[in-house]
């Protein structure tokens, strides 16, 4: 037997673990609920997450993937949920507003393509945009971590998220090799060494900086 007659179970479990990652903004916006106030906290990941869950159900259309159709119109209705919280409680109502607009302005050609391209070449293309995007914004992160080299220490990295994430992508690589499909393998393949690269910072640098001695 081998892993493609395990792929329902695998995509199972990979859509169910997903829902981890879907409902980490909640925290947030209780945060948010709480103080009545978005101050402090950055807008970008949940347009990026937004992004993120709009491509991957046209990509999952097209690809005939239905747990992963299913994980990210759940991701959609969430985002939306906590893009409204974030909204209603910002100051800065234009400037988000701005940002939604763009988000918009991104995403409607992309989905629009996916619709009236040739059938014959749309999977193939589609799939190419999505994994190009994805790389980018991993790189994105990684350019990010140059605070922690800079300040050797992880304290600001999210490790549960980090578990939960690495978790997450391993079984979407294994469902996207069960069931042959190069483009989902690649995207998840990526991300999973990602993680691992970021767990790994936990090893080399301590979670919280030494205290020095005061005479």
């Amino acid at each position: 037997m081998g892993l493609a007659d395990y792929k329902d179970a695998i995509g199972t479990a990979a859509s169910a673990s997903s829902f981890v990652l879907l409902l980490s903004p909640v925290f947030l916006c209780l945060k948010i609920w709480k103080n009545k106030s978005s101050q402090g906290i950055p807008f970008f990941p949940l347009m990026e997450m937004m992004a993120r869950s709009v491509l991957l159900v046209q990509q999952g259309l097209l690809m005939k993937v239905k747990p992963m159709v299913f994980t990210h119109s759940i991701g959609i209705m969430l985002n939306l949920v906590y893009v409204t919280v974030y909204v209603s409680f910002t100051k800065d109502k234009r400037d988000v507003k701005k940002s939604l607009w763009r988000l918009v302005a991104f995403l409607a050609p992309l989905v629009a393509y996916a619709h009236y391209e040739d059938k014959a070449l749309v999977e193939y293309r589609f799939g190419n945009i999505t994994t190009t995007l994805t790389i980018s914004l991993m790189f994105y992160h990684l350019y990010h971590l140059k605070h922690v080299f800079k300040t050797k220490d992880t304290k600001d990295l999210p490790f549960p998220i980090l578990v939960a994430a690495a978790l997450v992508t391993f079984l979407w690589t294994l469902y996207g090799t069960a069931i042959n499909k190069p483009f989902i393998q690649i995207q998840t393949g990526f991300g999973f060494l990602v993680c691992l690269f970021e767990l790994s910072l936990f090893l080399v640098f301590p979670s919280k900086p030494e205290q020095k001695k005061t005479d």
